[in-house]
């Protein structure tokens, strides 16, 4: 069962691109237009978005780097962690199985 959770969790808050973000690499920098729309995700609720925002301000990519305001979106992001585990919880396995699959091929 935690093996599950532990896919899940690396599947919505590890993006392959955000492991290996560079905050002096110019594209991701002048990409403003990515970092609003990441901005507006994560403050509608988008748990992915919310970890990536967390991250840019870790970095301070495309944002000023606040290690204050990258605590916020990590909460924000493992808190929607916490209700998607409780709502997998309660789904039988089947069901389970199926929107694991559906997370994983994105």
């Amino acid at each position: 069962m935690k093996k599950i959770y532990l896919a899940v969790l690396t599947a919505v808050f590890l993006p392959p691109a955000a492991l290996f973000a560079d905050a002096n690499d110019p594209n991701l920098n002048q990409d403003s237009n990515n970092v609003s729309n990441i901005i507006k995700a994560a403050q509608q609720g988008d748990a992915p978005s919310q970890f990536t925002l967390g991250l840019f301000y870790e970095i301070g990519i495309g944002v000023p780097q606040d290690y204050n305001q990258a605590v916020k979106w990590y909460t924000k992001a493992a808190e929607s962690a916490r209700f998607l585990i409780k709502k997998m919880q309660a789904l039988n396995e089947k069901d389970r199985a199926i929107c694991l699959s559906i997370l994983v091929k994105g």
